[in-house]
């Protein structure tokens, strides 16, 4: 199981995973046509190997579901993270801009305290 867990580690994987679902489903539709021109056995045989590919399918599709959901909120998470940081780095610009025009110690203390509360709130 870790083996194929691994596949869907990689985008490019994911990418080549959907691209064999639609081959299977492909492959499946023409299984279940196919089904349509015989009959008996030969019938029942392909229908029963189309319903197990199409099973196989739902379960690879809700795999590649999963695995794309758990990729948007890692970007969305990163994204936060990345958001944070500029604010950040802003704040730091401002902080240097204001200690530049400081004139004394006691507005240069001043300036750290306040910057100090905004970036370190704990």
């Amino acid at each position: 199981m870790t083996g194929l867990r691994d596949l869907f580690t990689v985008g490019g994987d994911l990418q080549r995973y959907r691209r064999l679902l639609w081959i299977g489903q492909c492959g499946t539709a023409a299984l279940l046509l196919a089904s349509l021109l015989l009959s008996g056995r030969a019938a029942s045989v392909l229908i029963a190997f189309g319903a197990a590919l199409m099973g196989g399918q739902f379960l690879m599709a809700r795999l590649v579901a999963r695995r794309s959901t758990l990729l948007i909120e890692e970007h969305a998470r990163l994204f936060r993270e990345a958001e944070d940081s500029r604010q950040q780095i802003e704040q730091l610009f401002a902080m240097t801009d204001m200690l530049q025009s400081a004139e004394n110690h006691e507005d240069v203390g001043a300036i750290l305290e306040a910057s100090a509360v905004s970036l370190l709130p704990a």
